[in-house]
């Protein structure tokens, strides 16, 4: 594992725990990854986690080919997109798809709560 994911990682704990804190259910995507599953089955299974969700929150500042589509798809599925950013430039694709670009967590996860009732 690279410094970077290990990076990601790490933010990603820090925003469950205040998604929780805020009252939200997370479905997080990692609990659903499967080392023996294919590319197919990994997408089928973020798709249907994204389905039963009201809203998703995307980390930004360096996104995966995956947290793309899984904003893409989101969006299509008219689900409430947050996106927490500081990346300047800011991809026009992920604004344009996203509710609210924040620059911290704490500010994007509020955007997530006080939209999604």
């Amino acid at each position: 594992m690279t410094y970077a994911k290990d990076k990601q990682w790490i933010e990603w704990n820090q925003a469950a725990k205040l998604i929780k804190l805020a009252g939200f259910e997370l479905a997080d995507p990692r609990s659903f990854e499967m080392d023996d599953a294919t590319p197919r089955e990994t997408i089928e299974a973020d798709c249907n986690a994204i389905d039963t969700c009201h809203g998703i929150l995307v980390l930004g500042d360096s996104p995966s080919w995956g947290a793309a589509q899984e904003l893409f798809y989101a969006w299509s599925k008219e689900k409430i997109c947050a996106v927490k950013c500081n990346a300047d430039p800011r991809s026009r694709w992920m604004e344009g798809h996203a509710h609210c670009v924040e620059n911290t967590l704490i500010a994007a996860i509020q955007f997530l709560k006080d939209t999604i009732k």
